[in-house]
């Protein structure tokens, strides 16, 4: 899966923060484990979904509680 310019971990970044502005939870969550498989650290997931929604004007706590409960069932393995 690779594309020029940026690597897997950045377009994964923006794939979760693309999927949080238009609301498709479900692909959401795939994305946010495919972020921390890929290597991208909880709290910066956590910190660019925060300032996605105050950019905004969503709320960013329901979905960085999804990531929370990801975190709670074990770090996905690594690719």
């Amino acid at each position: 899966m690779s594309r020029g310019g940026i690597d897997f971990s950045e377009r994964e970044i923006v794939n979760v923060v693309i999927l949080f502005i238009q609301g498709y939870r479900k692909q959401l969550y795939s994305h946010l484990r495919g972020a921390l498989r890929s290597g991208v650290q909880r709290v910066e997931l956590a910190n660019v979904l925060r300032y996605t929604g105050s950019l905004s004007s969503l709320d960013a706590k329901s979905v960085i509680r999804i990531l929370e409960k990801i975190n709670a069932r074990g770090a996905p393995r690594p690719f």
